[in-house]
């Protein structure tokens, strides 16, 4: 989505649009609606953050937008009710009447095929963020699983197996968020949260992410899908966050590869960082271009806090001064400088990543 975007267009296919050549400089590239590099330090609000998530994200029904704006409204969006439920078990930790609203709803959105997306598209990626945050809820409930999370699995685990982004039968137009891209090396939270089943045991499921998906990103950087040389970001960041749990997982020696491939990611993070906190969105390992939203600022944040919080210390404080200038009146985070909308997944992101920035961090599953 842009700041002047006149009619509502999916995130998804709002960032590709957004690609600019690379060199070409726009206000957002040289930082004119960003505070001063050299500004003190600070943090966003977490109480107002949570607060805006429980209130104004959430409609009656248990649906969670996308973003909020009433001269442009946002969409119910499954993924962000997933990543919603698993942030909010975190922070929220046993029974939540909020948290069984959200659950219920998920579950009820369900396509026939076991998956959820938008459009009438499934998308694995999606599914896996609802799967992952119905298991979160479930585990801080101390409830049973919902049927709803065996068909979930089903459905990430057959498009696994096809190579797939999306469900069988679908043939949308190649963008990053439909190709068998780096970003899907994130489903193996929600894969190992469910633990496997049935007749799709999880190791075979893990086993053909990282043989098909590591290789985009041997020095760290991933780019998008086999064949295009650019990293969208926040496609990276998504990889690199599977990365987070596998590295930890995998059987050694396997475990000391990873490990070093996602230290390698978060200093390229790192490097590629601007002075104000803020990242473009899109990279070719030479220079930087397009808009530098909210998402993975938070994104890397989370990162770097997870690995080391004083080796990256200075970037998580350029981040979460970025974060805080991007924090509305409202107490989410717009998606980028002046935009009025207040974006429901960036302000979860940059939730967890105070709290995981904190010195007295105890972590829950990344969200």
């Amino acid at each position: 989505m842009t700041r002047l975007q006149a009619t509502p267009a999916p995130p998804r296919e709002a960032a590709q649009a957004a690609e600019e050549a690379p060199g070409r400089v726009t206000l957002e590239a040289r930082g004119e609606h960003d505070d001063r590099p050299d500004a003190p330090a600070r943090t966003p609000e977490l109480g107002r953050m949570l607060a805006w998530l429980r209130g104004q994200a959430v409609t009656p029904s248990g649906d969670v937008l996308s973003w909020v704006n009433p001269a442009h409204p946002g969409y119910p969006y499954p993924e962000a009710a997933g990543l919603l439920l698993t942030l909010l078990a975190e922070v929220d930790d046993g029974p939540c009447p909020l948290r069984d609203t959200i659950a219920a709803r998920l579950e009820r959105g369900l396509s026939p095929a076991g998956g959820v997306g938008r459009d009438g598209l499934d998308y694995a990626f999606d599914s896996a963020m609802a799967l992952h945050g119905l298991l979160a809820h479930a585990r801080a409930s101390g409830a049973p699983r919902a049927g709803a999370v065996d068909r979930l699995y089903d459905f990430v685990a057959d498009c696994i197996e096809r190579r797939a982004a999306v469900g069988r039968g679908a043939a949308p137009a190649l963008r990053w968020s439909t190709s068998w891209g780096c970003h899907q090396l994130k489903l193996t939270h929600a894969l190992h949260a469910h633990g496997g089943a049935g007749q799709r045991p999880l190791a075979p499921l893990v086993d053909a992410l990282l043989e098909t998906l590591t290789p985009l990103g041997p020095d760290g950087r991933f780019v998008i899908y086999a064949g295009d040389a650019r990293s969208y970001v926040h496609a990276t960041c998504y990889a690199l966050e599977g990365l987070l749990l596998l590295q930890r997982v995998a059987p050694p020696p396997r475990r000391d590869e990873l490990a070093a491939l996602l230290r390698a990611g978060a200093r390229w993070l790192a490097d590629v960082q601007r002075p104000d906190g803020a990242l473009h969105a899109w990279h070719n390992g030479q220079v930087g271009w397009g808009p530098a939203p909210a998402d993975i600022v938070a994104q890397s944040v989370r990162l770097w806090a997870a690995l080391d919080r004083e080796a990256f210390a200075a970037p998580i404080a350029r981040g979460l001064t970025r974060l805080a200038a991007l924090q509305a009146p409202e107490g989410g985070l717009r998606y980028l400088p002046g935009s009025s909308d207040i974006n429901t997944w960036c302000t979860i992101f940059a939730a967890q990543a105070v709290l995981w920035s904190r010195p007295d961090a105890r972590r829950g599953p990344l969200a």
